[in-house]
């Protein structure tokens, strides 16, 4: 029998995640997960929960861990992850499980979880690619 492991105990669990995390405004990654997906006609379709499309083009604060895109000690753009990089089983999740980061100013590279504030966008293309991305992005000392 083949058993899907544990989420690692510093993997933010979006299933024990779905209020506001630390305070209210910091966006949950339960939240961001309230996306269903369907086939028609061969297209896909996503269906946004309203919690989700009331964050579209809004200013947001995500908890999260980065994920490079190319190598170096900062980057300017960058994928923000439920899960660490280091947790390679963790990331089975879906599009919602990972958000496209774009800043000015670069973040340092980091193994452990950071706090971004920026404009969120909600995507909706059906080309399958990542549903969420926030730009203009800071990194948020905590």
């Amino acid at each position: 029998m083949f058993v899907l492991p544990r989420p690692a105990s510093n993997t933010i669990d979006p299933e024990r995640d779905s209020s506001p995390s630390a305070s209210e405004d910091v966006v949950s990654w339960g939240t961001l997960a309230q996306v269903k997906h369907r086939t028609v006609n061969g297209h896909i379709e996503h269906s946004f929960s309203k919690a989700v499309s009331t964050l579209d083009n809004r200013e947001v604060k995500l908890r999260g861990f980065v994920i490079p895109l190319e190598s170096g000690e900062k980057h300017s753009h960058f994928l923000l992850s439920a899960s660490p990089r280091s947790c390679f089983e963790c990331w089975a999740r879906g599009p919602e499980g990972w958000v496209e980061v774009t800043s000015e100013v670069p973040v340092e590279d980091t193994y452990g979880q950071i706090l971004v504030s920026g404009r969120f966008l909600v995507i909706r293309s059906d080309r399958g690619d990542l549903h969420y991305r926030i730009v203009d992005a800071v990194r948020v000392r905590n």
